[in-house]
């Protein structure tokens, strides 16, 4: 679940020229893998000037732009949740 999410929000995001496509990339990798820490990476990635949940997408025109970012909002906030949701079970299988 986590991956699908992670991949719609990276396909938006390159479509948008936006950096934090590549960074999405190591990201999926991670979780793919199975290894937890790509999902507390997609969490780091939150929080800041500069961080992914702060970048503003432009579009063609003030529609378009609108419309961007509020899909963008809509993929990172359900990403971000199932994220974590995954590391409170891992960290309590622990």
């Amino acid at each position: 679940m986590l991956v699908r999410a992670l991949e719609e929000l990276q396909r938006l995001l390159r479509g948008a020229g936006s950096r934090w496509a590549d960074e999405l990339g190591g990201v999926i990798a991670e979780v793919q893998g199975g290894r937890a820490e790509g999902a507390r990476r997609f969490l780091r990635m939150h929080g800041g000037m500069g961080s992914l949940n702060d970048e503003w997408l432009s579009g063609s025109d003030a529609e378009q732009t609108k419309l961007l970012n509020s899909r963008r909002d809509q993929l990172d906030e359900r990403a971000y949740a199932i994220a974590e949701a995954l590391l409170r079970e891992h960290d309590r299988a622990l």
